[in-house]
């Protein structure tokens, strides 16, 4: 799938959804962070994440996420972190190293969040590791609620690999996810999200997929 297409079809959640191989499945991900006593700009960051597919009526996929960060006024947070995934399906484990960028930007009561990663890559069974670039564009209009408490935001996410580290691996555009869902901050430490995401994987030998995910997120600050 070319670029121009693939991206389109992301961000308008294309009404030919139904040429794609697809599957509806449900994320579940927690994540808490807290501030390091090292310093008061420093903070450690956790998240794990469960994901169930209904082709594969089984939970397929586990994910561990930790990270130390630093958040700064002018330039946003920068994050490192590792992570450590298992695939049921393929018996892919993967160990992988992240660096990451993230800042808000206020226009008005529109709130436009920014979040740009770099993975490394090891992956079972593949000798050569995969580069991924990640890119995160997220809106979200602070004035505006559903329910009283719900803010609804959209956001799209593409994934690159820049380089070929196996057949199945070209470099490339070879995901994408958008997002359309509903933030509830329940207290001052806690805040739910609940979304919808389109998840298109551009496959190389055999037909694309396109995921219909139900995805809920628990973030814990403290």
């Amino acid at each position: 799938m070319k670029f121009k297409s693939l991206l389109i079809t992301s961000l308008l959640f294309s009404s030919v959804a139904f040429s794609y191989d697809d599957d509806t499945q449900i994320w579940l991900s927690l994540a808490a962070q807290s501030q390091l006593k090292v310093d008061s700009g420093f903070n450690g960051y956790l998240e794990m994440q469960v994901r169930r597919s209904n082709e594969e009526q089984k939970i397929y996929e586990y994910l561990i996420r930790p990270a130390v960060f630093y958040k700064t006024d002018q330039l946003g947070s920068f994050f490192v972190g590792t992570l450590k995934r298992f695939d049921y399906a393929t018996k892919e484990n993967e160990n992988r190293h992240w660096f990451q960028w993230s800042d808000s930007f206020k226009f008005d009561s529109n709130k436009l969040t920014l979040r740009l990663r770099q993975e490394h890559r090891d992956i079972k069974n593949i000798p050569e590791i995969s580069w991924r670039t990640r890119l995160q564009v997220r809106l979200q209009n602070d004035e505006f609620s559903i329910f009283e408490n719900f803010k609804p935001f959209l956001a799209t996410e593409l994934f690159y690999n820049l380089n070929e580290a196996h057949k199945n691996l070209p470099l490339g555009l070879r995901q994408s996810r958008t997002a359309l869902g509903l933030s509830h901050k329940m207290t001052d430490q806690l805040q739910l999200e609940v979304s919808y995401i389109g998840v298109i994987i551009n496959n190389v030998d055999r037909e694309d997929n396109f995921n219909h995910v139900l995805n809920t997120a628990l973030t814990l600050s403290f």
